[in-house]
């Protein structure tokens, strides 16, 4: 939610991440501020699928800046021209991925309650790990600072995962 257009290079297909949201309840607004950690500051490679979701984006978020009278320019990706901040509240955020899930994927409400953003990081995590990418890439992929933390949190053995493990046993030892 505090990722800005200048932190993504389209041409190199990178996205810095240096900053997160923070909510003042004293002021009750959002604001920026440093990650959780040193590690939490990194750039990632973007995958083609997200470089299209993002120009597409783009593309619709000048569009609406046109339209709209009370834009609150932010040069956030993910902005929400109705706050001081321009910052999406949580359950903003959530109501859109509710709809997105139940509209865009076709999954049926009851399934869709209670799925929230969050869980895609599991999801990428998971799928890859079971597509073999090395746990301290993952790990410093979701930025954390020991790797103890992707394997004890996001380290989910899947039923194919296992699968694997079981036919390289064979295969290593001359059964497979």
């Amino acid at each position: 939610m505090a990722l800005h257009w200048n932190q993504v290079d389209i041409e190199r297909k990178l996205l810095r991440i240096e900053s997160t949201v923070s909510y003042d309840e004293t002021e009750r607004i959002l604001f920026e501020s440093d990650p959780k950690s040193r590690t939490s500051n990194r750039t990632l490679p973007l995958p083609n699928l997200a470089i299209e979701a993002l120009s597409t984006h783009h593309i619709n978020q000048i569009e609406q800046r046109l339209e709209s009278a009370k834009w609150v320019e932010s040069d956030l990706i993910f902005a929400n021209p109705r706050t001081r901040s321009g910052h999406m509240w949580d359950s903003t955020v959530r109501a859109h991925f509710y709809r997105f899930l139940t509209q865009e994927c076709d999954l049926p409400a009851k399934r869709a309650n209670g799925i929230v953003p969050h869980d895609l990081r599991h999801n990428v995590a998971t799928a890859l790990l079971a597509a073999g990418v090395p746990m301290k890439t993952v790990s410093e992929m979701l930025g954390h600072s020991d790797i103890r933390v992707t394997v004890n949190i996001y380290g989910h053995v899947t039923e194919r995962m296992a699968e694997v493990a079981s036919n390289e046993i064979d295969r290593i030892y001359g059964q497979g």
